[in-house]
């Protein structure tokens, strides 16, 4: 779902080619981190409601979405810091997003450990891209953007990529 949703957006993002202003807008930090929380809180529902039941594979499926989604959201601030930027709420809540995304496909498949290394994994293949290849490969030919952020943040770096990281990730990591 994330990774048809990521390159989706690519695609239209293409099609629709760069914004007419390039001003960057205004971000409101608490929006975001509110409307993060409730995305975070709404996934338990999406990912533990796909176990169809409550049981030990539903329990597993919130267990993995929240340590995923709260290890990416650490991972991208520390990486912020290492990259010699100050570490940010929206930093933190991109993260939080690509943990979620990253680990949707195998919430319920996977152990608890791995859940870290995914949700680190999505920070780090989402950060690297956004960060530092995005602009050498599509050399600003287009504008992909979540709304509340121009140079932060975008959907197929988020969605698309991390989504990708995490259908790799259930691969290796999923269990009987």
């Amino acid at each position: 779902m994330h990774i048809s949703a990521g390159f989706s957006s690519l695609a239209l993002a293409i099609v629709l080619g760069r914004n007419q202003e390039d001003s960057p807008t205004s971000q409101n930090i608490l929006n975001n981190l509110l409307g993060t929380a409730m995305l975070w809180f709404g996934w338990f529902g999406f990912n533990g409601g796909s176990a169809l039941g409550v049981n030990d594979q539903a329990v597993l499926a919130v267990v993995n979405s929240n340590f995923s989604a709260a290890t990416a959201g650490l991972t991208w601030m520390l990486l912020e810091y290492l990259d010699g930027h100050k570490p940010s709420i929206i930093g933190l809540t991109n993260g939080c997003v690509c943990g979620l995304v990253g680990i949707t496909p195998g919430c319920g498949f996977v152990p608890v450990w791995s859940s870290f290394l995914i949700g680190m994994g999505s920070s780090i293949t989402s950060y690297f891209f956004i960060r530092k290849f995005k602009h050498l490969i599509f050399a600003g030919k287009f504008h992909d953007t979540l709304g509340y952020s121009i140079s932060i943040s975008d959907v197929f770096g988020c969605h698309g990529i991390s989504g990708f990281w995490g259908g790799i990730a259930t691969g290796l990591f999923a269990q009987n």
